[in-house]
């Protein structure tokens, strides 16, 4: 019963009440049946002709089984959960912050360049007129 409901409730079927306490085995099963977990099950038969009869009701007992799907999803306590998103909050600010830096250390070493270049071009155009007025001095 509890295998055929949840067989069906997996196939899309009217959600109905599962019978879990109509056995022991599906009461102790019940969180692998039908809650969040995966869950394996293994069907032994025999070839012996004396256990027809249970070989073929532990084929169906398999066969219904196969159906059940559960859909798992991680069980996560509602404070770990904001834990873990305001750390990775932390961790996107820290490389938002660390490529700030580096553009602004990148920005500062441009203006440092362009700085000795302006002391560069001022000093070769003193050089220049101070050549200038030496050629003046001599051609005069």
């Amino acid at each position: 019963m509890v295998i055929s409901a949840l067989a069906e409730r997996s196939n899309g079927k009217k959600e109905k009440f599962i019978p879990y306490r109509d056995s022991v085995l599906t009461w102790l099963l019940k969180d692998n049946l039908g809650g969040n977990s995966r869950t394996v099950m293994i069907a032994t038969i025999s070839p012996a002709a004396d256990n027809y009869e249970e070989t073929l009701s532990t084929l169906r007992y398999a066969d219904r089984a196969k159906r059940i799907v559960n859909h798992a999803v991680v069980n996560e306590d509602p404070n770990a959960r904001v834990i873990r998103e305001l750390r990775e909050e932390v961790e996107t600010l820290r490389m938002q912050i660390s490529q700030t830096l580096k553009e602004h250390s990148e920005t500062a070493e441009l203006r440092e360049r362009l700085a000795e270049s302006e002391r560069l071009v001022a000093q070769m155009n003193k050089s220049w007129e101070e050549r200038l007025k030496e050629t003046d001095t001599l051609n005069k």
